[in-house]
Order: structure tokens, then C-alpha cells, then sequence
């Protein structure tokens, strides 16, 4: 009886630390994910490049590029969110998304991407180029 009684009780902290550790990796996991959706608007917003908006359309934003004098698209490639040159390459700048869209407001570039079970939308300083 009495190893019974201990079977259990170690298959029960056995199933709690496993649950704990998903739960941590899960976490983890979405942080990482939140952080790429970030360092994905300081690319756009970089001084480094000085985009304009040229064209937005719903999964495709063509960009200019005041300091380099070179276009750029910036797309959803699967289940990628990334920017590549007109002249082939490309940079990854989010992985593993459900779904990305771009749209503008008041000429203002606005981005929705759906990562995991959470959508993050946010305004890109880039000007509508006119």
C-alpha cells in the first residue's frame, strides 16, 4: 500500500514540474516573439534607412529608401514577415507568424500581425511618400 501511495505521489510532482516547465518554455517563447515584432519596428523606423511608403497594399508595402535611394518590399512569405531588396535578398525580420497585414491611415503606415493566439498592431513611423 504504502508504495502505491508513494507511486502516486511522485507521479503527480513528476506531472506538475512537466506542466511548470511548458508553461516557462511557452512564456518564453511568446517574450521572444513579442521582442522580434519589436526589433522588426526599429528596423522599419531606423534612421539608417529612411523609409517612405510607396505603395501598401494588404500583404505587400513598398518602401523607399531616402539614404540609400533604393526600393524595398516588404512582405509575408509563409509564415516569415520579411524585407528584401529590389536588387534579390532579403531580410528576416519576424518568424513564425499566423498572419501580417499593412494598411494606411492618414498617411501613416499601420502593421497587424497575428503571432500565436495574440495580435500586436502598431503604428510604423514611416511617411506615405507623396
Amino acid at each position: 500500500m504504502e508504495t502505491i501511495f508513494s507511486l502516486i505521489i511522485i507521479s503527480v510532482a513528476f506531472s506538475l514540474i512537466s506542466c511548470t516547465f511548458w508553461q516557462i518554455r511557452k512564456d518564453n517563447q511568446q517574450r521572444n516573439q513579442i521582442q522580434q515584432f519589436y526589433q522588426y519596428l526599429d528596423v522599419l523606423e531606423s534612421d539608417n534607412f529612411q523609409f517612405t511608403v510607396v505603395k501598401c497594399e494588404n500583404n505587400n508595402v513598398e518602401l523607399h529608401s531616402l539614404k540609400e535611394s533604393k526600393n524595398y518590399n516588404l512582405k509575408k512569405y509563409k509564415n516569415v514577415i520579411k524585407l528584401s531588396g529590389e536588387n534579390g535578398g532579403y531580410m528576416p525580420l519576424i518568424m513564425n507568424i499566423k498572419s501580417a497585414q499593412w494598411f494606411l491611415k492618414n498617411h501613416e503606415l499601420f502593421s497587424r500581425v497575428v503571432i500565436g493566439e495574440k495580435q500586436i498592431e502598431a503604428k510604423i513611423k514611416i511617411p506615405e511618400q507623396r
